[in-house]
């Protein structure tokens, strides 16, 4: 093992103290927690970037521990995840240049497996079993219902949306491999839109890894979607396993709308830095695109027809 130069030590200090300041404000600071959450991983990953994945691993761990004894387990658990492994899988992608869906996957396998890592390593430490877990959801749910009676709401109304919160936490289980994908999808794109911005300004160039408004996926990608759509839609044509094959469906739809969220997104960049558009402009045409997702799934089409059609590529010569 190669020993760090003086000044791989001194970036790696700089590295962990921001990153300890960030699990603070995590864990302190419930108005910007999650706002905080996309920025973790970057202090480790720019010391990847100018002094290797040792530097940076060693600045991560010597973090994860700091904020661990201060703000507790949990905390700890959770910098460690994003920190040490998002962090370092991302500062690796970039520093061999695996443009942008490489980093993306890189980033979003690992963060997606701090997170399980954390959840189920929060749930060993508190010792918490199923039954408790239960007891506390039923305990949560009867003091909801009692507020909402308590404002004079319509009884029959609070029963109804207590029963539907019941039936979306029993089925969480079986949701949680495309929840957890779809989430390290969403925080690695956020993280890499951070990167670029941030990075270029530390004095480190943008990478094409770095550019965001070219990214696009394999062709046969949407054909993941529409199997999960499939399923679906077939569920109730089974007798035996439709219940089983709905709920892959729905994870596979979770995920792959997530994919195509993030290259919708990359069409939207692209066409506003082609039209050269920007200010108040360009913060109006991102709001109604995402308003256009939430309602509509409109940017997870576009990255489905996209796949196929390739807007970006159709629409140069027309912009040029």
């Amino acid at each position: 093992m190669r020993s760090l130069s003086a000044s791989a030590l001194a970036l790696g200090a700089k590295g962990a103290a921001l990153t300890v300041a960030l699990a603070l404000a995590f864990a302190f600071l419930p108005v910007v927690s999650l706002a905080v959450v996309p920025f973790l991983p970057l202090p480790t990953a720019y010391v990847c970037l100018r002094q290797g994945g040792m530097a940076a691993a060693i600045s991560a761990v010597a973090a994860s521990l700091m904020a661990g004894i201060i703000s507790g387990v949990g905390s700890g658990l959770f910098t460690f995840a994003l920190a040490v492994l998002a962090g370092v899988a991302l500062g690796l992608a970039l520093r061999r240049n695996r443009g942008f869906s490489g980093v993306l996957l890189a980033t979003a396998v690992a963060t997606a497996a701090g997170l399980v890592l954390w959840v189920g390593g929060v749930w060993v430490v508190t010792g918490m079993t199923v039954e408790q877990f239960g007891a506390l959801m039923d305990t949560s749910f009867q003091a909801v219902a009692q507020m909402y009676a308590g404002m004079n709401m319509d009884a029959e109304a609070v029963a109804q949306a207590e029963e539907g919160a019941r039936s979306m936490l029993a089925m969480l289980p079986y949701l949680a491999p495309g929840i957890v994908a779809s989430v390290g999808v969403a925080l690695a794109a956020l993280t890499l839109a951070l990167a670029s911005l941030l990075f270029p300004r530390l004095g480190h160039a943008t990478t094409p890894a770095l550019s965001f408004h070219e990214f696009r996926l394999h062709w046969a990608t949407p054909y993941g979607f529409i199997l999960g759509l499939l399923l679906i839609l077939m569920a109730g044509w089974w007798p035996h396993g439709g219940e089983a094959a709905r709920l892959a469906g729905i994870n596979l739809v979770l995920f792959f709308a997530t994919l195509f969220f993030v290259q919708g997104f990359a069409v939207a960049r692209w066409f506003m830095l082609k039209r050269g558009v920007k200010g108040g402009a360009a913060v109006a045409f991102y709001g109604a695109a995402l308003l256009g997702q939430v309602f509509f799934q409109l940017l997870s089409w576009v990255g489905v027809v996209d796949c196929w059609l390739d807007f970006r590529k159709r629409m140069t010569p027309k912009l040029v």
